[in-house]
């Protein structure tokens, strides 16, 4: 009896499409972030896989995503440099307590091509682990074309703004500086 009184009201006073619109709107919320969960949670085990095996070291200045641990940054700053602080100095990957993790870790992902991640998703984890060796340029060329086949994933734009970032320091390419703002500003738009 309560539930037709209420029921009536909210007809009455035409809060009752108001109210039903509002639900979906949050259920609709709610489902949408489910998706976007689970797709975090599956968007690359290759790149996870990568980011704990590399620990707590940073290659470069800016950060990459994918859940690389943070680390703080020693920045090399010659005096007769044109791009200073891009650069992090670091030990040779060869040198880390985790270069025998990451060297079985090389063999398993060379062997997990054929997986049923997306080919943008495996060309972020690629170019994640030559941005770890240090192979910037081709680092770069994986992440423009991971960008190709998904333009509006933010994390691959993010970390092609920050490998441009770490080849403009180590270079001393001022361009790639330019170019690294509008891989950010696609990541954000």
């Amino acid at each position: 009896m309560r539930r037709s009184a209420a029921i009536s009201w909210m007809t009455r006073t035409g809060r009752l499409p108001a109210a039903l619109l509002s639900a979906a709107v949050i259920g609709g919320l709610i489902a949408s972030g489910v998706v976007v969960a689970a797709d975090r949670r599956t968007e690359s085990s290759e790149l996870r896989r990568l980011a704990a095996a590399v620990g707590p070291h940073r290659v470069m200045r800016a950060r990459l995503t994918g859940g690389f641990a943070y680390a703080p940054c020693d920045t090399a700053v010659p005096n007769d440099s044109l791009v200073v602080g891009l650069v992090c100095r670091t030990a040779p990957l060869r040198e880390w307590p985790q270069y025998p993790q990451l060297s079985k870790l090389a063999g398993t992902m060379r062997a997990a091509r054929a997986s049923s991640e997306s080919d943008a998703s495996r060309g972020h984890a690629a170019a994640s682990w030559n941005v770890v060796w240090g192979n910037l340029d081709e680092a770069i060329d994986q992440l423009r074309a991971a960008a190709r086949v998904e333009p509006s994933r933010a994390s691959i734009q993010s970390d092609l703004a920050a490998v441009l970032l770490a080849r403009a320091g180590r270079s001393q390419d001022p361009q790639s500086i330019l170019e690294a703002y509008t891989s950010a500003d696609r990541a954000v738009v």
